[in-house]
Formats: C-alpha cells, sequence, structure tokens
C-alpha cells in the first residue's frame, strides 16, 4: 500500500552548480532520444523519471538528504537490523503443534510443504492423492499416490528429532548465538521498501514560477505524462522552503476546485449519472469511491468542505499520513507536541498536521514522500 508523508529537511543556502545541471540534462535529453527511438525499455524510463527531479542543484541536494532520513527506517537497511528472537514461539510450536505429512515409498516421512512433494500431491479423507493429474489436471488417486500413506496432523516432535532442526528446517529462522535463540533480522523501525519524492502526489506545494529553489521529484508511471492544472504564473512541486509555498494560493485553489467538485457530486446523486471514468458509485443517498463516502444526501456544501479539511480556517491545506523529521516518524494516530504544547489537550490528526508544519522554521524546506510498505 502506498502512503502520502511529509518530510522535513534542512538545507543552507546553496550555490547553483550550472555545470552540474548541463550534465543532467545532457543525460536525460539522450534518455529521451533513445526512448523516443525506441524499443521502449522500463529500465530507461525509471531513470527519465529519475532525471527530471534531478535538474537542478536544489533537487539533487533534496534527494541526497531525503535518503539520509529515509535510511534508518528503511526495512532493506540492513545496518539498521536487529535480531528479532522468535526463541519462545518455536518451541511452543514444536512441542504442541503438527503439520499434514505423508510416508514416502522409501519409508522416510516428509511434510506436504518439502520440495519432493510439494504442490504435487495433497491428502484427502486420510488418503493421498496427486495433483493436477490425468487429461482435466485434477486430483486422482494415482498409482504413485497410492504408494503413499497419508499422516495428517503428524507432530513435529516426531517428524524433527530437534528442536533446532525444526527452527532450521522448517521455520527457516537463524540461531543467534549471542542470543542463544532462533529467529530472523530485521529493521525493528522499518516503515518503507520503496520511496519516490512526489510519486503519486507531484501536486503537493505551489510555488511561484519564478521561485528558484524547489524539486519536481519524480512522477510516478501512472501520472508521468499528466498535466495537472494550477494558477496562472504558479507551479506545483513536491518539495520548496516554507517561506516560498504559496499558502494562500493553494486554499484559494483547493476550495474553488472542491466547490465545483460539490456541485459535480451533487448533480450526479440527483440525476443518478456517473460521468465517464469515473469509480464512483450511488447508493443508499450516498456517493461512494471505492467504498470511501464522498457525497451524501443533504449534505450542505459548507459541511462537505469541513470533511474534506478545506475550509477558510485551514492555513495549511495540505493532508499526509505521516510526518517525518530528523527526530522522529510520527504516523497517523501519534499525537506531535512541541515543547510549548506538551501540556495541551491530545490533537486530531489534522490540528497536528497545522501544528507540526507551523512550528517549522521559513527555511525549513518540506518535501512530499510517496512510500510504500
Amino acid at each position: 500500500m502506498h502512503f502520502h508523508s511529509l518530510a522535513v529537511i534542512r538545507i543552507p543556502e546553496l550555490q547553483e552548480d550550472s555545470e552540474g545541471n548541463a550534465r543532467v540534462a545532457e543525460e536525460l535529453d539522450q534518455m529521451e532520444q533513445m526512448e523516443a527511438q525506441g524499443p521502449k525499455n522500463i529500465m530507461r524510463s525509471i531513470m527519465i523519471r529519475e532525471l527530471k527531479g534531478q535538474l537542478n542543484t536544489f533537487s539533487r541536494e533534496v534527494s541526497h538528504l531525503i535518503d539520509d532520513l529515509m535510511h534508518p527506517y528503511g526495512s532493506e537497511s540492513e545496518d539498521c537490523y536487529a535480531f528479532c528472537d522468535q526463541k519462545d514461539d518455536v518451541q511452543s510450536r514444536y512441542e504442541n503443534r503438527s503439520c499434514d505429512c505423508v510416508r514416502l515409498p522409501d519409508g522416510r516421512i516428509v511434510s506436504l510443504y518439502d520440495s519432493s512433494v510439494w504442490g504435487k500431491f495433497t491428502i484427502r479423507d486420510g488418503l493421498v492423492f496427486q495433483t493436477k493429474a490425468g487429461p482435466l489436471k485434477h486430483p486422482i488417486r494415482t498409482h504413485k499416490a497410492k504408494k503413499m500413506t497419508a499422516l495428517p496432523n503428524y507432530p513435529f516432535k516426531k517428524l524433527y528429532k530437534t528442536m533446532h532442526e525444526f527452527a532450521i528446517d522448517y521455520c527457516d529462522y537463524e540461531y543467534d548465538e549471542s542470543m542463544q535463540g532462533y529467529g530472523y533480522y530485521c529493521n525493528p523501525n522499518a516503515m518503507w521498501d520503496w520511496y519516490q519524492i512526489g510519486g503519486r502526489w507531484p501536486v503537493t506545494f505551489l510555488v511561484k514560477d519564478t521561485c528558484t529553489e524547489y524539486s519536481f521529484g519524480e512522477r510516478s508511471w501512472g501520472n508521468d505524462d499528466e498535466d495537472f492544472p494550477c494558477p496562472d504564473g504558479y507551479m506545483w512541486v513536491s518539495a520548496a522552503r516554507k517561506k516560498d509555498i504559496e499558502w494562500d494560493a493553494m486554499k484559494k485553489w483547493y476550495l474553488g476546485q472542491a466547490k465545483k467538485r460539490f456541485a459535480a457530486l451533487e448533480a450526479m446523486f440527483v440525476t443518478g449519472i456517473i460521468e465517464p471514468e469515473q469509480y464512483m458509485q450511488v447508493k443508499e443517498g450516498c456517493v461512494y469511491s471505492f467504498m470511501d463516502l464522498i457525497y451524501k444526501i443533504g449534505e450542505p456544501e459548507e459541511e462537505y468542505l469541513t470533511r474534506m479539511g478545506v475550509t477558510d480556517k485551514c492555513k495549511y491545506p495540505v493532508s499526509f499520513c505521516d510526518l517525518i523529521n530528523e527526530d522522529d516518524w510520527i504516523a497517523q494516530g501519534n499525537d506531535y507536541f512541541s515543547p510549548e504544547h506538551r501540556n495541551e489537550p491530545a490533537l486530531t490528526w489534522y490540528d497536528t498536521i497545522q501544528q507540526f508544519i507551523d512550528d517549522l522554521d521559513d527555511e525549513d524546506v518540506l518535501v512530499s514522500i510517496d512510500y510504500h510498505m
């Protein structure tokens, strides 16, 4: 599943690296020419999207610092691995549980998950059947199957002579000498296995088209060629300094778009006609999209705008699942308090986002992150 998060980094004043910009632009031009000439190449397409997010010095620095910020939370960051001890679970399963087994013609007893029988044989009504057999490719009591004996619910303690053998061969665990236990290594703080700057959310921050410190990030394959409208004189970016983000213009834009959306949804419900390429369903007085309620009968526009988080009271018209800075990864549901607010009541997540951004310095860089876990 993909999540939209806000990451915050600090970047000092930079000197524009014109030579570096030129090298990236030249490489991008070469890649795009090769892609246009064909044949299409998925790795080249990925590289093109990456290069588009590296065209200026600021965007390259954003990419570098975000790598450092995200690293401690990566599921594949091996230097952050710790041993996850499963000894108690292994012992309990070994002593009390069982699995379906078969006795082979040579007398060996193996689990149905053993590579010699997995997917080839199964147990039904206490008998062994060969799977996908005969012209119809369905379970049959073939000659081979009849030579085997079904052993359903065969205890692990009988199948494996020792718990060590069970842990290593069946559970596929490792033995850690220092912990004196069986388990696996992982990053206990893992939050992502893949991420992009921007990605599925390239329309996050609005800056003036004269802004020089910004990053477009990387487009997702699903919106690579999409042209997102924005007010004249502005552009959508995936990273910028707080002071350069035009919050009031964003709020005005989103408010206007939300009002148009409300009118369209209201018309859909009244007429029962869904616009082409709209994944929606009208039922029981409501309009749903992917099981999410997006409109309900009789709902006033003001209530709709409040429910969507787009109101005149909204200082920062953005929404994220996580807030990430150099000190912490704050997931939705965990309240954030800066020191001066620690004695105040718990905040809603909407208020948490507003306060988090409000507490940032104007020079701080806000970065839109699309991550998967």
